[in-house]
C-alpha cells in the first residue's frame, strides 16, 4: 500500500471552494506516477514492452479535500 500527500492549491477550486471532481483524477495519476518512481515499474515496464493503460477509474468521496 501506498500513501501520496499533496497541498490543494487554489487554482484547484471552484467557485464554492471544492476541489473540482476532475482535479481528483490528476492526483491519482501523479500519485501513480510518484509509485512507479519508488518501485522502478517503469524501467520494468520498458524493459519487458509492457505500456501501462487506465482505461476505468472508480472514485468513492470519503470527504472534502480542503485548500492547503
Amino acid at each position: 500500500m501506498f500513501e501520496y500527500k499533496l497541498s490543494v492549491r487554489g487554482y484547484e477550486l471552484d467557485s464554492y471552494g471544492h476541489v473540482n471532481n476532475a482535479v481528483y483524477l490528476n492526483y491519482f495519476e501523479q500519485a501513480r506516477w510518484e509509485i512507479f518512481r519508488q518501485t522502478d515499474l517503469l524501467n520494468y515496464f520498458r524493459d519487458n514492452h509492457l505500456f501501462l493503460v487506465v482505461t476505468e477509474m472508480q472514485v468513492r468521496y470519503s470527504r472534502e479535500v480542503t485548500l492547503f
